[in-house]
């Protein structure tokens, strides 16, 4: 058993007063401190993505004949690139306003493609394009983190960086997605579920139709009624617009029903 006299336990308290004083006043700056000492390895290894993506669709295109400094070079501009979103305060005409934006973006992804490897396989154009919009949102998801890290060192703010980490895990799956799908474009693997093309394919035997960019048509019987198969062109990473081709199958057909298959509209919970 041990015994403190009255002088070691003023003094005791003296100091436990004192360290809950400095507990109060730094036990912040030292929360700060761990928040963005974990926030500057995110962003590494976010950036640490972004390269290994590059270095990906380098190698892609190094074996259909590209060089590697001049591609190295064009994926480091090309990445940094965005589009500006039109102004959506009239709402008159923004549907358009979008459909034209896309459509130029996207002929903008297929001319930065065809700069980066000159090839007249519309297939691995189609492919190229589709790594370099993984490739731009990871590197964007990169710099938002950066830039995060960067301001709430700048400013020793603690809101912004606790803010920042509640974010992180939601940011850090999307840009693992992101760099999953990067490399899934390059190497042709089916994306999602892939069950709409699978479905779509196994029900006709006849080679489609373009009916519009990107999407083809076939005709076939199903259960004695004839049905129009519409998919996206493969085997090359396309979207396509099925809006476009939905709109004249139905002003050139009388169409009575329209069936879409998409196993990727469940929600997490179902």
């Amino acid at each position: 058993m041990v015994f403190f006299d009255q002088q070691t336990s003023l003094i005791g308290s003296i100091f436990n007063l004192l360290a809950f004083f400095v507990f109060i006043f730094f036990m912040q700056k030292i929360l700060l401190y761990q928040m963005i000492a974990k926030l500057e390895k995110s962003a590494e290894d976010l950036e640490a993505m972004v390269a290994t993506a590059r270095k990906k669709i380098t190698k892609k295109c190094i074996t259909h004949g590209a060089k590697k400094e001049a591609t190295d070079e064009q994926l480091q501009r090309f990445s940094n690139f965005f589009v500006v979103p039109p102004v959506d305060v009239d709402p008159f005409g923004i549907l358009n306003k979008i459909e034209h934006l896309l459509d130029v973006s996207e002929e903008r992804f297929i001319e930065a493609a065809n700069e980066i490897i000159k090839t007249d396989d519309k297939e691995l154009v189609a492919d190229i394009s589709m790594s370099l919009k993984g490739l731009i949102g990871l590197n964007q998801l990169a710099k938002i983190v950066r830039n995060a890290v960067e301001m709430a060192k700048k400013m020793n703010n603690f809101q912004l960086a606790l803010i920042i980490q509640m974010q992180l895990p939601m940011l850090e799956k999307i840009a693992k997605g992101e760099l999953e799908g990067t490399k899934a474009f390059l190497e042709r693997y089916p994306i999602g579920d892939a069950i709409g093309p699978y479905v779509v394919a196994s029900l006709t035997e006849k080679k489609g139709r373009e009916v519009a960019e990107g999407m083809v048509a076939s005709t076939g019987v199903l259960y004695g009624r004839k049905v129009i198969l519409v998919k996206a062109m493969g085997p090359g990473a396309r979207v396509g617009k099925p809006g476009t081709a939905l709109e004249r199958i139905m002003s050139a057909n009388k169409v009575t029903r329209v069936i879409t298959i998409d196993a990727g509209s469940k929600m997490e919970g179902e």
